[in-house]
């Protein structure tokens, strides 16, 4: 795992931490248009001196990459005094304000944070999941048209994997489990189209084969399909 990516999900774990332990009422993400590392560090201190002065008890966590300040506030009072930094300093932008709506959803990147049970979760947005099962479709359902089981295997391997490394360490297995759920009817369409007089069980017990772990796994002798929600087991 990258450090750049060690960063990422530290972050993305720490706003679900403060969620999770205090029922903030706003959220407003702070951009900060700064050159150098001299003015980032007058501008953070510009920043701190009045959270000490106004004494707000405040959470805030700045994202070094996106040069951007999560803030988490309790009331409007303090929304009311960080907005006055914006015309104070020259170099605050402010990006995005979540009001209220805090205790349903807050997004960030490609990341949703929801309410469950009162809990925060992570899940991509759905515009990455969709993106993610499009790929799926297109490898199995158009440039696999002609292509042998263990060539579609290889592609789909490739996809998978990538897509786990990038979310085993934030989001739940739920949304594995559906996406290989997904995966597999994508795979039964294309296996169907090949032999479309076949039955059902015809069609499955050709090209998924059971073990003592799983009744159903995409494999020939060469090659065995991934499964998102056992990858841990696999590259770990």
């Amino acid at each position: 795992m990258t450090k750049n990516k060690k960063y990422y999900i530290k972050i993305l774990k720490k706003i679900k931490d403060i969620l999770n332990k205090n029922n903030y009422e706003y959220i407003i993400i702070i951009n900060l248009k700064i050159k150098n590392y001299k003015e980032k560090k007058d501008l953070n201190l510009k920043i701190n001196n009045e959270i000490i002065k106004n004494n707000l008890k405040i959470k805030k966590i700045y994202i070094n990459y996106l040069k951007e300040y999560i803030i988490f506030l309790n009331n409007e009072k303090e929304l009311f005094l960080i907005k006055k930094l914006k015309n104070k300093y020259d170099g605050i932008l402010i990006k995005k304000i979540y009001e209220k709506n805090i205790n349903n959803n807050f997004i960030f990147l490609d990341w949703i944070y929801y309410k469950y049970k009162n809990k925060f979760i992570i899940k991509p947005r759905k515009e990455k999941i969709k993106k993610f099962i499009k790929n799926i479709s297109f490898i199995v359902l158009k440039k696999g048209k002609t292509a042998t089981q263990d060539e579609i295997i290889k592609e789909l391997n490739k996809k998978i994997k990538e897509f786990y490394i990038y979310n085993e360490k934030i989001i739940c297995k739920k949304i594995f489990s559906d996406l290989d759920y997904i995966i597999f009817k994508i795979l039964y369409k294309w296996a169907k189209r090949r032999h479309p007089r076949k039955s059902k069980k015809w069609v499955i017990e050709k090209y998924w084969k059971e073990d003592e772990f799983c009744k159903y796994n995409f494999k020939t002798e060469k090659n065995e399909l991934l499964k998102l929600r056992k990858c841990k087991y696999i590259f770990f």
